[in-house]
């Protein structure tokens, strides 16, 4: 009789446990089913092709009722408290800050910024000297993209390289997103024969592979090392490793920094007898000097941040950005060194930077060809695939400058893209924005629209991506501000041709490097259709809720 009580109070606690259990595992969905059910392919990925011109060649246009299906399955897969939308939402707990973010990038390129004064205080008495060596005849091209890179730089008396290390990957996942995703699309395999960066591009830079199931969207890959060979030479990283010793850090960018030396508008060098061509769209490897050497302005110093096509908007966030942000305090501290950039196409979008980053805007400079007793020459970018580390610095360092709310809070709206350009719009945005803010509006979240008529201000758009859970729309400039919005950001892009015949993933690439989750449709240009979008707004913006309340 003495136990009872202790008896009756074990029953209960037990009955408790096999509540939890029920609740919290066998209420879940089933994970394998979700993925059977999501699988896009579904019986016939042709089905699920554009409509377009090209429908005499035998594609079928896509039919609502293929999707009604996946719609109406999705939602009894789910327990009914995730379709709560009135409960409260849990903040997202997250690991760092903006600021906390912007202390420890700093902290990383403390020793790196500490190396390149060290180098330029050698160098002082060279610049007072105003005269300029005579150019020698060039004989040598060192190409960035070639292995012997720095064997060809390295043998240069002019040219010191200054490498930023990380210890090791630990260290660099306090700067870099340490969770990615795989990409997903409609159609996977055509998405992957059709495209600019296709077939093996995606497992050989970033060691992910195309998903034609949205549930892997969700699943999180760790941080690696094969990330941190973009934007290096082949082989660049061992032949780092071993110049310098050191056998298991992580080389993140460079800069090379070069006496007596001229630059032209696409950021190319001419130092001795020596072309250096840094990563960017279409090299020019002729050993020749640059046209209109007679036309020089001369600089005691000078940072070159130039490359080919970096006036338009698109290369100037993605390819021309990345190579400024890794020295932005540096060049703070020395306010007197101009910057060499392209003339900008837009200038509200120019003005707008101008006013976020915080330089005075008579720092920068238009030159087609330039001279400086010191230059200052950073790592380039393969043409739209930029390196991981300086698109990361690029994306923290903006969004911290960034004087507005909108900054470090919840992410609580949708983006979507409206386009005016012929080739690259969806003529069925009014149905689609419809519907897409429909699915908004019944999980509390706000749906705005970013178009080019007129265009936001480089600030408004930062502001509007900041706040983004996600961002839909086709192929185009405007998919560059991802830059400013959080990791785990959901893009649906629709791949429009850029040749005939191709498509371009250098927005995957982008969403790669940030830790964002991307799904392309694909074909998905002019002709698009709501339903073709609708089942992946749905199905993401639930998975987005029910990571909230599980403070993932």
């Amino acid at each position: 009789m003495v136990n009872r009580p202790a008896s009756v109070l074990t029953v209960f606690c037990f009955l408790l446990c096999l509540l939890y259990v029920f609740y919290w595992k066998i209420g879940e969905p089933n994970n394998d089913s979700i993925e059977s059910i999501i699988d896009l392919s579904y019986k016939n990925p042709h089905k699920f092709r554009n409509p377009s011109p090209k429908l005499a060649e035998g594609r079928q246009a896509p039919d609502e009722s293929d999707y009604e299906d996946i719609k109406n399955q999705l939602i009894d897969l789910f327990d009914d408290d995730l379709f709560n939308f009135s409960a409260p939402l849990r903040s997202l707990k997250r690991k760092r800050t903006i600021s906390r973010q912007v202390v420890a990038l700093e902290n990383f390129l403390e020793a790196y910024h500490h190396n390149i004064t060290s180098t330029r205080e050698k160098l002082l008495k060279w610049m007072e000297d105003p005269k300029f060596r005579d150019l020698e005849p060039i004989d040598n091209v060192a190409d960035a993209y070639k292995d012997d890179f720095f064997d060809r730089v390295m043998k240069l008396d002019s040219v010191s390289t200054i490498v930023l290390w990380g210890e090791s990957l630990e260290e660099m996942k306090k700067i870099v997103p340490d969770q990615h995703f795989p990409y997903t699309s409609s159609d996977c395999r055509g998405l992957e024969n059709h495209a600019i960066y296709g077939n093996s591009d995606g497992k050989r830079f970033y060691n992910v592979s195309c998903s034609d199931k949205l549930a892997d969207l969700w699943k999180p890959a760790h941080l690696d090392i094969v990330r941190f060979g973009m934007g290096l030479p082949l082989n660049g990283m061992d032949t780092l490793r071993k110049i310098w010793n050191k056998p298991k850090a992580i080389p993140a960018t460079y800069i090379l920094i070069v006496k007596d030396g001229v630059s032209n508008s696409e950021g190319d060098v001419w130092v001795e007898s020596t072309k250096i061509v840094i990563q960017r769209c279409y090299q020019d490897l002729r050993p020749i000097f640059p046209r209109h050497l007679n036309i020089t302005v001369n600089y005691k110093e000078i940072f070159v941040m130039t490359q080919y096509f970096g006036g338009s908007f698109f290369h100037f966030n993605v390819e021309g950005l990345p190579r400024l942000t890794p020295h932005l305090k540096w060049l703070e501290q020395n306010p007197h060194i101009p910057i060499l950039i392209s003339k900008p196409k837009y200038k509200n979008a120019f003005d707008g930077f101008i006013k976020v980053i915080g330089l005075p805007r008579e720092r920068f400079v238009f030159d087609k060809i330039v001279r400086a007793k010191v230059l200052y020459m950073p790592a380039g970018g393969i043409c739209g695939r930029s390196a991981v580390f300086g698109s990361v610095a690029t994306s923290i360092y903006l969004r911290s400058r960034l004087n507005a709310p909108e900054i470090g809070k919840q992410p609580d709206s949708v983006v979507i893209i409206k386009r005016s350009s012929r080739g690259r719009l969806w003529m069925n945005h009014d149905e689609i924005y419809n519907q897409v803010k429909a699915e908004a509006d019944k999980r509390s979240f706000k749906t705005v629209i970013f178009g080019d008529k007129p265009s936001p201000t480089f600030e408004e758009g930062m502001k509007m991506f900041a706040r983004a859970v996600m961002i839909i729309g086709p192929h185009g400039a405007g998919l560059s501000n991802i830059l400013w919005s959080s990791p785990g950001t959901v893009i649906i892009e629709g791949m429009c041709d850029i040749v005939p015949r191709k498509v371009n993933l250098c927005y995957r690439n982008l969403a790669q490097l940030l830790g964002m989750r991307w799904y392309g449709i694909y074909p998905g240009c002019v002709h698009t259709r709501a339903f073709q979008v609708i089942p992946v707004v749905s199905y993401n913006l639930d998975q987005y809720l029910k990571s909230i309340r599980k403070g993932i």
